[in-house]
């Protein structure tokens, strides 16, 4: 039984739906498949993986004859609240954006057994979650994740290659299964360029404290710092204000989106590359399935194979290296090379 504080938010959304929280767009041939997208904290215009959502959306109203409803976000990310209001009025697929998106698509995927779901980077463990849809063959969801490990190995491998001291660092969240993937790829890619390379690895779950951990692996001689956790702008900071106080010039690597386009002017000196995760891709590729006919529930991973990751340009930081990377790139698509998931043991 859903809580007064739940009924009173749904029937907020319900009777703001034609307002700001919410756009339509409609293609005029024929009766159109209407599909609803919830997006990620922060909305469109946070030059990141809303507005990756919203280009792979606007390039599947171009193709296809949808009809689209948008919701903007709480500020406490997505919840099951938009896509109830989006089930209830014939939305047939429903796309949800971010690492908040999974419990809230696996929860009304199971209160309307016949719409689809999908939730982008937000992964769904169906094994461990009370009261969430079953991810198994035929589901009406899909938990659509990245081959993080293999965009970290192009990562890892522009680091080495970028450091003139062969020391590098990785700045990550709590240790756990993406971290690992993320870290297996990074130490992959920077060994297979620099063998001997040394990699300073840190973890904090406190943002407040990353700043000086940063800083702390550029005084012990890395020069390349890959932000693994995603903690905006900080270590970007951290680069700006030890090379300003060495009188060098650090790295700092982005992770998730090109970082370079988001951040400040007197940062992106500092930002060598981002890992690019194609939420772009993922979304037009859910709607097109979806249209075709061919949606497709359960656990689905988009890699280099299936353009689902990449590595940003912005800056032209990587011009004397780029033939290497789109050489490896090429190797991990063709299967010739194979990118651990798993640290050694």
């Amino acid at each position: 039984m859903r809580s007064a504080a739940k009924v009173i938010a749904l029937a907020w959304i319900v009777a703001a739906i034609a307002g700001s929280c919410s756009k339509t767009h409609t293609n005029t041939l024929g009766p159109p498949v209407k599909i609803g997208l919830v997006y990620d904290v922060g909305g469109v215009g946070d030059k990141a993986f809303n507005d990756a959502a919203s280009e792979g959306l606007a390039r599947a109203e171009k193709e296809f004859n949808i009809s689209v409803k948008a919701f903007e976000p709480g500020a406490a990310g997505v919840d099951d609240a938009p896509l109830q209001v989006l089930s209830t009025q014939g939305y047939t697929l429903n796309v949800a954006i971010g690492g908040s998106s999974a419990s809230a698509v696996a929860s009304t995927a199971l209160q309307f057994p016949s719409v689809k779901f999908v939730s982008v980077d937000g992964f769904i463990d169906h094994t461990t979650c009370e009261g969430c849809v079953d991810l198994t063959a035929g589901s009406n969801a899909a938990s659509v994740s990245f081959a993080d490990e293999q965009g970290a190995y192009l990562i890892g491998a522009a680091a080495a290659l970028k450091s003139k001291a062969a020391h590098i660092g990785f700045m990550g969240t709590a240790a756990g299964p993406i971290m690992d993937r993320l870290l297996a790829g990074y130490e992959a890619g920077a060994a297979k360029m620099t063998p001997s390379i040394k990699i300073d690895v840190r973890y904090s779950e406190d943002p407040a404290k990353v700043k000086d951990v940063v800083l702390a692996m550029y005084g012990a001689g890395a020069d390349v710092v890959f932000d693994a956790g995603d903690f905006r702008d900080t270590v970007f900071d951290a680069a700006l204000e030890f090379s300003t106080s060495s009188d060098t010039h650090v790295w700092a690597i982005g992770f998730g989106s090109d970082r370079y386009l988001s951040a400040a002017p007197n940062l992106q000196p500092y930002i060598l590359t981002s890992l690019v995760k194609r939420v772009d891709e993922a979304v037009y590729d859910a709607i097109k399935d979806f249209v075709a006919g061919q949606f497709q529930g359960g656990y689905l991973t988009l890699g280099m194979a299936e353009d689902g990751l990449g590595y940003a340009t912005s800056g032209d930081f990587l011009g004397d290296i780029q033939g290497k990377l789109d050489g490896l790139k090429q190797d991990i698509i063709a299967g010739k090379l194979v990118v651990p998931t798993a640290l050694p043991s």
